[in-house]
């Protein structure tokens, strides 16, 4: 039976309200703030449903782009808006940004295994992760794997397609946290006449591996094996396992691979556990496990180097990173930094060396207990600055 746009986005509208209500009230990290965002639903050119969510402000002004907010590896769109405090959807949606936020195949509503969304449902409780059984497009639905080359090759595309058709504009923003960051550059690399990003906003984004390898990450290359049964049997990692049933995340080793557990609230990490936390495909892990061993991002047949044509990169662009990312390291992400084409670009290494209140790590750089002070203005006064240049209220500053 074949699906049309508009009957997947009525069927997204109505399991949105009942899968949301019930991961709240199952959850036990307290009440979510909400506003409702809009529900959407696109399909990729290989058949996979995409679910978008759209952060639309009171006025829409078209002098500024809409925004783009794509997670990193293992989240979901959620990550963007666990709490009114630590969501960069509602912060940029409040200054009047037209915020649209994704997940990727694989991920939240959009099309994934159903293995996965029986797994998640019955060892973590959680509808969230869960709902949308039936946005789930033809053959995508019976696939079970996918690498960061789908992402590149079929998601970017179908997002950036679905949102200027939706919003009638010429261009968009890029804001990319990761692996949400990474496609966008092989992307670009591999379509290099893109001409509707007006910006990317880089934060945390890793295509360089600098070696020798941190002892966690080398940890990771080695365990791959057992990450992969993990993965199959269990979940795409113990620490979701784990928030879910201690109700807190319990600290381990592993946890300062992805954020500084002094600068994330509990209930915070409490609901990145339980709503926006993913599995990982074989393809995907293999994927950025090579990249590991190989230090720079490339395809999964090594054929393409995604990073080879950074130096032609002419979008303007910001790189922001954390003090304490043990996963894009300050040093990957100034190399990154350094060999992007453009002149309009700017680095912001947020850490106490800086007078930042603290040091950030990896996702603690959006959902952080002082992002909202510190990191989320940083993003909007970048945005602000590229349509004041464009409007010709101001030239560009390229003083970082």
């Amino acid at each position: 039976m074949k699906i049309t746009t508009n009957k997947l986005r009525m069927i997204t509208a109505i399991l949105s309200t009942a899968a949301l209500t019930a991961s709240i009230g199952c959850s036990g990290g307290g009440k979510l703030i909400l506003t409702s965002p809009q529900h959407y639903t696109t399909v990729t050119a290989d058949g996979w449903a995409l679910s978008v969510l759209r952060y639309r402000p009171k006025q829409i002004n078209k002098e500024k782009y809409p925004v783009i907010l794509c997670h990193g590896l293992s989240y979901n769109s959620q990550f963007w808006d666990l709490d009114k405090d630590v969501s960069l959807a509602r912060f940029l949606c409040n200054a009047g940004y037209d915020v649209w936020v994704p997940s990727l195949r694989g991920a939240g509503w959009s099309t994934k295994p159903p293995i996965s969304r029986l797994r998640q449902l019955f060892l973590r409780g959680n509808l969230y992760t869960t709902g949308g059984v039936f946005t789930s497009a033809g053959k995508g639905l019976l696939k079970i794997n996918w690498t960061v080359d789908d992402h590149i090759k079929y998601d970017v595309p179908a997002i950036i397609d679905f949102v200027c058709q939706e919003t009638k504009s010429k261009k968009v923003h890029w804001i990319g946290h990761s692996l949400g960051g990474m496609i966008l550059i092989g992307y670009l690399h591999t379509t290099p006449q893109e001409k509707r990003i007006a910006s990317f906003v880089a934060l945390a984004v890793p295509v360089f591996a600098i070696h020798p390898l941190s002892k966690a990450l080398e940890q990771l290359t080695q365990g791959r094996v057992a990450i992969e049964i993990s993965n199959a049997m269990i979940s795409t990692n113990l620490p979701a396992l784990i928030g879910m049933i201690a109700g807190k995340a319990l600290p381990t080793p592993i946890d300062m691979l992805f954020y500084n557990p002094s600068n994330v609230d509990d209930d915070i990490i409490h609901r990145l556990n339980a709503w926006a936390t993913e599995d990982i495909s074989p393809g995907q892990l293999g994927q950025l496990i090579d990249m590991l061993k190989k230090g720079k991002f490339t395809s999964i047949d090594g054929k393409i180097d995604y990073t080879a044509g950074l130096g032609q990169m002419k979008i303007p662009a910001m790189f922001c990173v954390g003090m304490l990312d043990n996963l894009a390291t300050v040093c990957a992400v100034k190399r990154l930094y350094n060999q992007w084409g453009t002149k309009k670009k700017r680095f912001l290494l947020f850490g106490k060396v800086n007078g930042y209140i603290c040091d950030y790590g990896h996702d603690d750089i959006i959902i952080g207990r002082y992002a909202r002070r510190e990191v989320f203005p940083a993003i909007l006064q970048w945005l602000n600055a590229l349509r004041a240049e464009r409007t010709g209220a101001i030239p560009w500053l390229t003083k970082n």
